[in-house]
């Protein structure tokens, strides 16, 4: 069956806060059983207001019932029948009161006015409703007797008690039920109906009957109108505190650390808005098969027995003892939740009403909803670190790792290295033969990778055609040799490209005499990556402390920034309901010395590592504003640095103050930096919405921080991962990813955009999930872009 996770909710005794626990209490004493707790609570209320809390505590000690005094107040507990005789016992020698069964029987409905079985009674709609229905009613007081109405007609009832198999009556019972029969009317703010026990069992009778009478007409002329006024005021608490268990629930269902405690929470709620003693969850994981069951009041059977049963489809669903509502979403079945009252003790009536199985209802979709959500979230932790192409690791992950083995090796003093390749010609392989020739190249590339390196050693994906490979506890030979085997077996890869593969190198080895940051390691290994290129290619090069300014891309991207080689493309962004474009992103390009344009993965990544971000997006903002005031709807990608950038505000707030419309200006901020970096990302958002732009949370899903940040930090729209959008139309898991982050961005009043939109079916998808906007090279590739008198790079830069 997989691994069972078992929660019982309220399985023990709650502790009493004002230290007043029964003496004798077992640990692990069953919390269900034949009686509702509505009846404890009210005994507990008259005790309580005629002799104080002490004696309180000197019941509990008397009748022997292992709980405490708040665990017997809340009526959606159940004791055993032993136990609600013995606690009348102890009332009756403690008061004096011969009379008290019967009075706390009339004062369940008053105190219990506002509570959802009081509610529902309420909403059959007149007191012969509720007589003709007390089979089932009854069910929700007790599990050991059964009412059966004999004669209902206006202001006139007959009911018949009888105990149920392997029960006898008892006169203490006899008189609470006759206290509970003359409240009906009271539910509508009429006076009390008269009841008179004609026969009891308890005297040898074959069963207790009662003659219940009202005047119909006296009643509606004498009705108390503060009485009913008091009536629907109890219910309309009771009904916001429904909604209130259901808001909550729902916010449950937007953050959430735990599965275990979630679905808990879910089955609890279930348990106070349907009235039943008995309560199981059992739902199945489909990609993990692993089993999660949640119950309370199985003492008298196993229940992983039983899950097992419900999710074989073994359990009979036509048993009126039970009440059964598949926890299933419009994406997948997990399995069901029930609700029952013991098995011997179901009656032809049944034991539920029929609004019951609505809530219950209500709750199995709450369940549902926390395990898409779950699975999405596992997928989403996945992908947070995975390249979707290839498998392989990805930037962030593979950093995490050689900072991990770079501190290992400078506190252990041991040696490391890192390889970084990179493919030659792969540009004419994309240019030449598509994007989809190349995709299959970088997998083949990835599984040769893969298969050649140690157990030990990390492999992963950059970006582009780049790769890396850390190898923890190795030298330089080791990883020469290594280098050397990968470049030979990138060169035989079989291929239906007529393209002779090669593949350039950087090693540089790191240990404790010279220690190397992340960043240095990096560049180290970048440096000389490139050193191979330029000798040719298809070559493997030791970083051996070269010039860095001549060598590395910082320095490239330093000289770009200074003769002013950068250049803006721009990709639209197109309103799905409208299918109009709403407004372009800009896309930051580096012109090299050669002429040739380079893509930002190869730049950005160096621009990061060297400080040179915040460079870069100033002169792209400077150029947005200039199209904004053009009046061009524009949108800019902040890098992490740029985060409460002063000078941004500042050169904003002069656009402003010259006439820039700032609606037309959206600012993009990833959602790893704001995550990063919460309170300043919450603030900058802030500044933003105070000059009128709007923020973009971009890349949504990649990092998949919480779900609970979008609502912190004020982000107008939220960009899907391409990652995401990309598997969409291929992949279930994808598809209930992004349905989660759409239906919960919707319900926080986002407007969601997917980013990555390749090609007709993937769009088609992304209409289904309900996305707002959506861009991608099948609804328009970026294209250069000339700012209208746009400032000089070096203007912007100075």
């Amino acid at each position: 069956m997989g691994s069972m996770s078992r929660h019982a909710a309220n399985e023990s005794p709650p502790s009493e806060p004002d230290g007043l626990v029964a003496p004798g209490a077992q640990p692990g004493a069953p919390s269900v059983g034949q009686v509702s707790c509505s009846m404890a609570s009210v005994l507990l209320t008259q005790v309580r207001t005629t002799r104080g809390e002490e004696a309180v505590a000197r019941l509990l000690q008397t009748a022997g019932v292992p709980y405490t005094a708040a665990h017997l107040a809340d009526p959606a507990n159940w004791i055993w029948y032993d136990e609600a005789i013995a606690l009348f016992e102890a009332a009756i020698e403690l008061m004096g009161d011969e009379e008290l069964p019967r009075r706390v029987g009339e004062e369940t409905v008053r105190q219990h006015a506002g509570t959802p079985v009081a509610t529902l009674l309420r909403s059959l709609g007149s007191p012969e409703a509720i007589y003709e229905q007390l089979a089932v009613g009854v069910t929700k007081f007790s599990t050991v007797t059964e009412l059966q109405p004999v004669e209902v007609e206006p202001g006139r009832a007959v009911v018949r008690a009888t105990a149920r198999r392997g029960f006898r009556r008892h006169r203490y019972l006899c008189e609470w039920t006759q206290g509970l029969l003359s409240q009906p009317t009271a539910l509508f703010g009429l006076p009390a109906a008269r009841v008179e026990e004609t026969s009891c069992e308890v005297r040898g009778d074959p069963h207790c009957e009662y003659r219940i009478g009202w005047d119909v007409e006296a009643a509606a002329s004498m009705s108390d109108p503060q009485a009913l006024i008091s009536a629907l005021e109890a219910q309309i608490v009771a009904m916001k505190d429904r909604l209130d268990s259901m808001y909550a629930t729902a916010r449950d269902l937007i953050a959430f650390d735990d599965l275990d405690a979630a679905l808990a929470r879910v089955t609890e709620r279930a348990a106070t808005a349907v009235r039943a003693p008995k309560y199981l969850l059992a739902v199945r994981l489909d990609h993990t098969g692993e089993v999660y069951v949640h119950h309370r009041g199985f003492d008298d059977e196993d229940p992983d027995r039983v899950a097992s049963a419900l999710l074989a489809g073994e359990v009979a669903h036509d048993d009126d003892s039970r009440l059964i509502a598949e926890v299933a979403s419009t994406r997948r079945r997990y399995g069901w939740l029930m609700a029952a009252t013991p098995t011997d003790a179901g009656s032809s009536a049944g034991a539920f009403f029929a609004q019951e199985r609505d809530q219950l209802d209500v709750y199995a979709r709450y369940a549902a909803a926390v395990l898409d959500l779950a699975t999405a979230l596992e997928d989403a932790s996945w992908r947070a670190d995975h390249d979707p192409l290839t498998e392989l690791y990805n930037r962030r992950r593979l950093t995490t790792e050689l900072e991990r083995q770079l501190h290992h090796a400078a506190r252990y003093r041991r040696s490391g290295a890192l390889i970084m390749l990179d493919l030659d010609k792969f540009k004419i392989v994309n240019d030449s033969y598509g994007h989809a020739a190349g995709d299959r190249l970088l997998k083949s590339v990835a599984e040769v990778l893969s298969r050649r390196v140690r157990e030990t050693d990390v492999v992963g994906r950059l970006g582009g055609d780049e790769f890396a490979v850390i190898l923890p506890e190795a030298d330089l030979a080791q990883a020469l040799t290594l280098a050397e085997s990968l470049r030979v077996l990138v060169k035989e890869i079989q291929s239906e490209l007529p393209v002779e593969l090669g593949v350039s190198m950087g090693v540089v080895v790191f240990h404790a005499a010279h220690r190397l940051s992340v960043d240095e390691a990096m560049v180290a290994a970048d440096v000389a990556l490139y050193r191979a290129k330029e000798l040719g290619g298809d070559a493997v090069e030791v970083y051996s402390g070269q010039a860095r300014a001549a060598l590395s891309r910082a320095g490239r991207l330093q000289d770009a920034l200074r003769e002013d080689r950068l250049v803006l493309h721009a990709q639209p962004l197109v309103d799905l309901q409208s299918g109009h474009v709403a407004r372009r992103e800009l896309l930051l390009r580096m012109v090299g010395a050669d002429g040739e344009i380079s893509a930002p993965g190869t730049f950005l990544p160096i621009a990061e590592q060297f400080g040179l971000s915040a460079k870069l997006d100033r002169w792209v903002v400077g150029r947005a504003l200039v199209l904004a005031r053009a009046g061009e709807a524009v949108s800019v990608n902040l890098a992490d640095s740029s985060i409460g950038d002063r000078e941004i505000l500042e050169s904003l707030r002069a656009a402003i103050g010259d006439g820039l419309d700032p609606a037309k200006v959206v600012f993009e901020l990833g959602e790893a930096a704001a995550e990063r970096n919460l309170h300043g990302a919450r603030a900058f958002i802030a500044a933003l919405g105070e000059l009128g732009c709007e923020v973009a949370l971009d890349d949504f899903g990649a990092g998949f921080g919480s779900l609970a940040s979008l609502q912190e930090l004020g982000a107008r729209y939220v960009k899907i991962d391409l990652g995401l959008v990309g598997a969409l139309a291929r992949d279930e898991v994808a598809a209930r990813v992004v349905h989660a982050i759409v239906d919960v961005g919707h319900a926080l009043g986002k407007l969601m955009v997917a980013e990555g939109v390749e090609d007709e079916a993937t769009l088609e998808a992304v209409r289904r999930c309900g996305v707002d906007y959506a861009q991608g090279f099948h609804l328009g590739r970026p294209l250069p872009l000339q700012a209208p008198g746009a400032a000089s790079a070096s203007d912007a830069a100075a």
